[in-house]
């Protein structure tokens, strides 16, 4: 009997520990922690139209495509976003006025993009039109017409349980970044206000992370705000996928807690962002890029290759009629032509000199798009220098004015800038030791010395006489004359030339 008591006694114990280890109702497996749930990001930025790939490290779309779709198939869950200046820049963009790049955007699945401030070269009419081909959302917080946004400010996604929102927001720079007529009758609202109020809408949205897919640019020292500025001031945004500077960032850059991206430019990039989440929680964000070399794929994902094919053939027997010929290569490329004056900035102001017979030639570096290699010269190559169908504008202006031309273009040196100008008919001496507004002196135009209250042909284009790049000074000027778009102007005076020879070396 007392055995019997004692293993009684021993059991209802055993019993007490068992229901305080399991309590009614719960499982050994459900006090497991939850599983991690991984999902990838995929983002691109500042395309400007280079899809095809292939030259100077370009990825191309094709390429990204199978790399997109790869991962698809691999089972990931996949957001494709892309932060803008993707529908112009190159003949393949500008001859279909961005149709033919948001049909390989269609085809890629892309989920959502922020239009950048070269998405309105072809005016706001026509930007909306694409907006209405994409069958994705264009999205900007801080774009609108009088008290309505020109477009939705954000979107949700859901990845499973896990609910993402995803809010655009603009440069302010595309009101002079553009032509005025392009965007005429829009405001660019301040984005940090923008994404205070923005953030703040999302507290009722039940979601996990909160994207801010950006056109701003990553700025130390600048008058627009950026991406950095951003992420500074306003709290609750985990990722910034920014775009407009052309920044390569390998293993994202971490302000004030928020995560900021960017791919580079022209696809020489691919931005993958890893975001691992437990418990409906977000817990880990891990960027990195992928270049050309590290894209171990070829053939390219053929229904995107197909659509690029489809509009190269279309675009073909107009880009490749030869127009001349040149024994030395026209420099162009961004990094040259916004520092010095350049032998095809020279070059166009022969032409813009030629037709108008004006004093004084002056083309903004930003202007100039694309080099042009030695040899044949084709209408693809006209396009390519110049995607933005400017014209060219004979305007009268004082010495003063182009005094002031030459201190507004080179204040910002050694420092890249779209509106360094490239002159003609003008000869100065430049001292950069010296304050910016003070920068040139011993003004001569023709030959003789510039008189400030004097008058004078200038011969630009429209962007820079509407007062683009800052210029100011031009708006309102008297105009004497228009002629043809640039690529066209430029075209009809190499033609004439038939062959460039050593007198434009670089």
């Amino acid at each position: 009997m007392k055995l019997f008591l004692n293993l009684k006694t021993f059991f209802a114990g055993l019993l007490l520990v068992v229901l305080m280890l399991f309590p009614a109702g719960c499982t050994q497996e459900s006090e497991m922690p939850p599983e991690d749930m991984v999902f990838t990001i995929v983002h691109t930025n500042d395309l400007h139209g280079r899809v095809s790939g292939g030259a100077d490290e370009e990825i191309g779309l094709a390429l990204i495509a199978e790399k997109v779709e790869e991962l698809r198939q691999q089972g990931e869950r996949i957001l494709l976003l892309d932060a803008g200046d993707s529908f112009h820049g190159t003949a393949y963009a500008v001859l279909h006025r961005g149709e033919s790049v948001v049909a390989l955007m269609n085809a890629m699945g892309y989920d959502a993009m922020v239009p950048g401030n070269h998405d309105f070269n072809y005016g706001t009419d026509r930007l909306m039109e694409l907006e209405e081909i994409a069958e994705f959302p264009l999205i900007a917080a801080n774009v609108r017409t009088n008290d309505e946004t020109l477009f939705p400010p954000y979107v949700i996604i859901e990845t499973g349980e896990f609910r993402v929102a995803v809010f655009g927001l603009v440069t302010q720079e595309t009101m002079f970044k553009n032509h005025p007529d392009n965007v005429l009758g829009l405001y660019f609202d301040d984005p940090i206000e923008t994404a205070r109020s923005v953030v703040e809408d999302l507290k009722v949205e039940d979601v996990q992370m909160v994207i801010a897919l950006t056109h701003l640019g990553y700025w130390e020292e600048d008058d627009a705000v950026s991406s950095n500025q951003l992420a500074a001031s306003v709290d609750g945004i985990d990722l910034i996928i920014d775009g407009h500077s052309h920044h390569f960032f390998p293993d994202g850059l971490v302000v004030n807690n928020t995560v900021i991206v960017q791919a580079g430019y022209n696809s020489r990039a691919l931005g993958l962002v890893r975001i691992t989440s437990r418990g409906g929680e977000l817990v880990e964000i891990t960027p990195s890029l992928l270049t050309v070399e590290q894209i171990d794929l070829h053939n390219g994902y053929a229904p995107v290759a197909e659509v690029i094919t489809n509009y190269e053939k279309l675009s073909e027997p107009i880009l490749n009629e030869v127009i001349a010929s040149s024994d030395v290569d026209l420099i162009g490329e961004r990094e040259l032509v916004r520092t010095r004056s350049t032998n095809l900035g020279q070059l166009i102001n022969a032409a813009m000199l030629e037709a108008s017979k004006a004093d004084v030639a002056m083309i903004n570096g930003g202007a100039i798009r694309s080099s042009i290699d030695s040899g044949p010269i084709t209408r693809g190559d006209m396009l390519s220098v110049f995607p933005f169908d400017n014209y060219v504008v004979v305007l009268e202006v004082s010495g003063e004015d182009l005094i002031a031309m030459l201190e507004i273009g080179l204040s910002e040196y050694p420092e890249p800038s779209g509106a360094y100008p490239h002159t003609t008919g003008i000869e100065y001496i430049f001292d950069a030791e010296e304050e910016p507004g003070n920068r040139t002196s011993d003004w001569k135009v023709g030959g003789h010395p510039l008189e400030p209250q004097g008058y004078y042909r200038l011969v630009t284009n429209d962007f820079i006489a509407a007062g683009g790049d800052r210029y100011d000074i031009f708006k309102n000027k008297n105009t004497m004359a228009e002629y043809g778009n640039l690529d066209e102007l430029l075209t009809n005076y190499l033609a004439a030339m038939v062959n460039i020879d050593s007198d434009f070396s670089d």
